[in-house]
């Protein structure tokens, strides 16, 4: 029945259009109303799918039974990584090629205190959070909403993929374009991985980390 993830969806978009008019109406111009309208929609979906126990979330934190597993489960979330770094950097060249992009403009360098915030918030926020949220909450909502079959999670990998990269609108179209393509390498090892997010918040976290890890050395 569709009824269900049309209605988890709804609920989403509801709570998070009404934050964002209600923050208008009272902050106006406030800078932070679009970041926080979009973490507020993530929280939702979260806090839904969790109060409704939906099934999804009985594969999202599947531990291995071995020691072998977790090994095999650490190299796992490697591949991801390096396929995630390699698949940025290949499509951010070639866009901005292509299109005539920039890259964004980075600071120099961040302080240590700016680099344990930023690696805490990417941890919590990001990998945990992106992950559960458009890998887990999206993705399976979206798939039952269509029908559950293969055409349907093909169309829900790509609009979660979509919609990973508008999320990342304040990285200009490059940035959208790019992310776009790294939510759709994670949805694609999300179903590669029988719908197991530990891999991928991991590799997430760790893509993050090498980042903000780079502006604090310099690099």
């Amino acid at each position: 029945m569709i009824y269900r993830p049309l209605i988890n969806l709804l609920i989403v978009v509801a709570v998070a259009s009404g934050f964002f008019i209600a923050a208008t109406a009272i902050a106006g111009d406030w800078a932070l109303k679009l970041p926080i309208t979009l973490i507020v929609a993530m929280a939702t979906g979260i806090i839904i799918s969790f109060a409704r126990r939906e099934e999804w979330l009985t594969t999202a934190f599947r531990l291995p039974t071995s020691k072998s597993g977790y090994l095999k489960g650490a190299g796992v979330s490697v591949g991801i990584l390096f396929t995630v770094l390699v698949v940025f950097a290949i499509v951010s060249t070639l866009v901005a090629q292509i299109l005539g992009l920039s890259q964004q403009e980075l600071p120099d360098s961040i302080s240590l205190t700016q680099y344990i915030y930023l690696l805490t918030v990417s941890w919590v926020s990001a990998a945990f959070g992106e992950e559960l949220f458009c890998r887990g909450f999206l993705m399976n909502n979206l798939a039952s909403l269509f029908g559950s079959g293969r055409a349907a999670w093909g169309a829900a990998l790509i609009l979660q993929a979509g919609l990973f990269g508008i999320a990342h609108y304040d990285q200009g179209l490059l940035g959208v374009i790019v992310t776009g393509t790294v939510g759709l390498t994670f949805g694609v090892f999300y179903l590669l991985c029988k719908r197991n997010l530990i891999p991928l918040i991991i590799a997430h976290g760790l893509v993050n980390t090498i980042s903000f890890s780079a502006l604090y050395f310099g690099s």
